[in-house]
């Protein structure tokens, strides 16, 4: 175990066990240090496990090689310190088969280990992209000029509806959009399904209305922090009294707005009666300019988040919404079917080649688990750690849930340094995390806020972005 002196809160995120854990590890808070040192507690604690009995699931492969040799480097110091102890030696000696690896790789061993049961060629490989590129042009030529074939596919007004100005382009991207995105599901299918689930006579029984309404609240309490914000930067003094006028009344129309037990139909109403009063023009002394000019920025700034969302869901009223979805229900069947064509046509392509994806090799995984095989995993590990679990997508969660007990999983990221959306990963996942364990429902968080790589200068400066 490490000399090092630990606060509070990194204490408990090394020892704390018995619970699903989050922690929330801002930059520079020493998140991987204090995954290392847990790891390193659990072999040479009281327990005395055996690293093949940890899992440690990271994003690249460059991040499973510096964990490995972090882990190796404490486990060396202790066997220096400690020479006669055969089980860390022991340790060290398992340490480079143990799975301190990325998802792909640990689902790549599930796939070999149990391949059979997929009915899949043993000698299969991962396609390289310009196979997949190939592959997928073929598939898409051949689903869509199958839909032509075919009057119910109603591929004529697809192609009128998104197929855009350059003949069919804009329906082939499409459709491969919102492939790849299903493909970050766990039931992608279920998920395709959902996307035309349009029969509703009342917004909130939408499939969509609650995120809807997340969403907008989210940016009605982004639009009311950036006016409270400018409120106690500027002065109170009463040539301002015009243009602070403008932020209050700003912020009464939002406050008046927000409220989470708001009906959906309701918030769309109220987004349309949004005014957004001109600024003052009343002329200030020479000293107020500065805070004449931010009341300004900061107001337009308000206009500009808000102005899309209701122009977009408050224009019209929700009856008239909800008729032109109905409407619109045979059209997005008909995508969604096209989608799901594509998918089977690409995954013959991919099986007579006996070629595999990133994608397919998460989703046979699953299945794998999900079909027996989870309960072989549950038992073998008796830790699951996860490193940047911000960037999981839906298919890694899953994965990670069915190989972990409910009181064994480990997870530690910042919500801040989510950068792989571009790869489909859903930050969503952790902040419903974040929000459930923060109220002790399904496992326990654990903040670490201390800084130790930044200037306090850095820190406010980045702080105080964040909080607008």
């Amino acid at each position: 175990m490490s000399n090092k002196s630990w606060t509070d809160d990194q204490l408990a995120a090394i020892e704390t066990k018995g619970t699903n854990l989050l922690v929330a590890a801002g930059a520079g808070s020493g998140k991987t240090a204090v995954l290392v040192e847990r790891i390193i507690r659990l072999l040479t604690g009281p327990e005395q496990l055996s690293v093949d009995k940890l899992l440690v699931v990271t994003f690249t492969k460059a991040a499973a090689a510096e964990m490995r040799e972090r882990i190796a480097a404490a486990l060396e110091a202790l066997a220096e310190q400690n020479p006669q102890d055969n089980h860390i030696l022991t340790q060290l000696a398992l340490l480079p088969q143990a799975a301190v690896m990325t998802c792909h790789s640990f689902c790549l061993e599930v796939i070999r280990a149990d391949f059979y049961r997929l009915g899949l060629n043993p000698a299969f490989r991962i396609s390289a992209e310009a196979e997949q590129l190939v592959l997928r042009e073929q598939a898409l030529t051949k689903t869509i000029e199958a839909g032509y074939e075919d009057e119910k596919a109603l591929l004529p007004n697809l192609a009128d509806c998104y197929g855009g100005a350059n003949e069919d382009k804009g329906l082939r991207d499409l459709v491969l959009k919102l492939y790849e995105f299903s493909r970050a599901q766990a039931e992608p299918e279920e998920w395709l399904a959902a996307l035309a689930c349009y029969q509703a006579d009342e917004a909130a029984s939408l499939p969509f209305a609650a995120y809807l309404k997340q969403e907008i609240l989210k940016q009605l309490a982004l639009a009311q922090n950036i006016l409270k914000q400018t409120r106690g930067e500027v002065a109170c003094a009463p040539e301002l009294e015009p243009h602070l006028a403008q932020l209050d009344e700003y912020s009464a129309q939002i406050a008046a707005l927000y409220d989470p037990c708001i009906s959906l139909e309701r918030l769309c109403g109220g987004l349309g009666q949004l005014t957004f009063a001109a600024a003052s023009r009343k002329k200030v002394p020479l000293e107020l300019q500065e805070d004449k000019k931010l009341i300004s920025e900061r107001c337009k700034l308000v206009k500009e988040l808000l102005k899309p969302l209701s122009e977009s869901f408050g224009r019209r009223p929700m009856a008239l919404m909800l008729a032109d979805l109905r409407e619109q229900q045979p059209l997005l069947q008909a995508l969604v079917r096209l989608v799901s064509n594509f998918g089977k046509n690409y995954a013959a392509a991919k099986r007579r080649k006996s070629l595999v994806d990133f994608s397919d090799i998460e989703h046979m995984a699953l299945q794998i688990l999900k079909a027996g095989g989870g309960e072989e995993y549950r038992q073998r590990f008796a830790y699951v750690l996860v490193d940047e679990y911000q960037d999981i997508n839906g298919v890694q969660e899953s994965l990670i849930k069915t190989v972990s007990r409910g009181d064994n999983l480990f997870t530690v990221g910042d919500v801040k340094q989510s950068i792989y959306r571009f790869r489909l990963a859903d930050p969503g996942l952790f902040m419903a995390k974040f929000n459930d364990y923060g109220q002790g429902q399904g496992g326990l968080r654990i903040d670490l806020q201390a800084n130790f790589r930044s200037t306090a200068a850095v820190i406010d400066c980045v702080n105080g972005l964040f909080a607008l």
